[in-house]
């Protein structure tokens, strides 16, 4: 019902500036209060307690015990919900899209979710170890985003904009941005030699990009041309094209 999917967007759009606005605000008045010494934690930890605002504002004497345990169950729902999906997602995609596509065909249903579950406990330690190796939780989620943004974006997008796009260029994109933005992360910017570089590539976001972008088109280009059928219904023009041959043959056939 697209009447339905409006009021939800709409309902969501407000729900998300309310909720980003009361924990920006909440972190503000954290960090005030860190600096001018009410929150004594927060101004003995200084900088370094930048993610640790909300969570030391919870369970300050300052807050009543009510609010804070309103806020610390807040929290940790934010936290489920955010690791559930970010874990399920990527599994499902190891099962369905690689195992049960090119491994194992024939797996069960019940297989299926054992193997599933199994992903998510590897991928839970191996997002463990990583978050490990950063200073802050900030840098971290700014680490996942760029993989997110620089990986996947430029395939997504080609996928409905260009239609010489195949699925080998996809995949060079993929691996690409998310090599160099590990490159740059944990490598490149730790150093001397960089401080000397353009900002351009002092950030990890624009290497990344343009490493996705070049091994896209150039692994699309180098790849076969990808059928007609791929890529028609993503397009209004061969789309509609694709309509009417279907009419003039049903037509035709009628007539015979």
């Amino acid at each position: 019902d697209g009447g339905e999917a409006q009021k939800a967007v709409f309902f969501w759009v407000i729900g998300v500036v309310v909720l980003e606005s009361a924990i920006s605000l909440l972190g503000l008045v954290g960090s005030v209060a860190g600096e001018q010494g009410l929150i004594m934690n927060l101004a003995e930890r200084g900088r370094a307690a930048t993610e640790n605002i909300i969570p030391t504002v919870a369970t300050s004497p300052v807050l009543p015990v009510f609010l804070g345990m309103i806020l610390v169950a807040t929290m940790m729902a934010i936290i489920v919900s955010t690791a559930d999906s970010f874990l399920l997602v990527p599994a499902t995609n190891l099962t369905r899209d690689v195992m049960q596509r090119f491994i194992a065909p024939g797996m069960t249903e019940r297989t299926v979710v054992l193997v599933s579950r199994g992903w998510v406990l590897v991928l839970g330690g191996i997002a463990y170890l990583l978050v490990d190796q950063f200073p802050t939780i900030l840098e971290a989620a700014v680490t996942a985003y760029t993989i997110y943004g620089a990986a996947i974006t430029p395939p997504l997008l080609a996928a409905f904009l260009w239609k010489r796009a195949t699925w080998q260029g996809a995949t060079a994109s993929i691996v690409a941005g998310g090599a160099v933005t590990l490159l740059w992360a944990f490598y490149l910017t730790e150093q001397p030699y960089t401080q000397d570089w353009s900002p351009f590539l002092q950030k990890t976001t624009y290497p990344a990009v343009a490493a996705s972008l070049v091994a896209l088109v150039a692994g699309s280009l180098l790849s076969p041309k990808p059928p007609e059928e791929k890529w028609a219904p993503f397009f209004d023009d061969a789309a509609h094209l694709t309509d009417e041959a279907a009419d003039r043959l049903d037509l035709e056939d009628a007539q015979v």
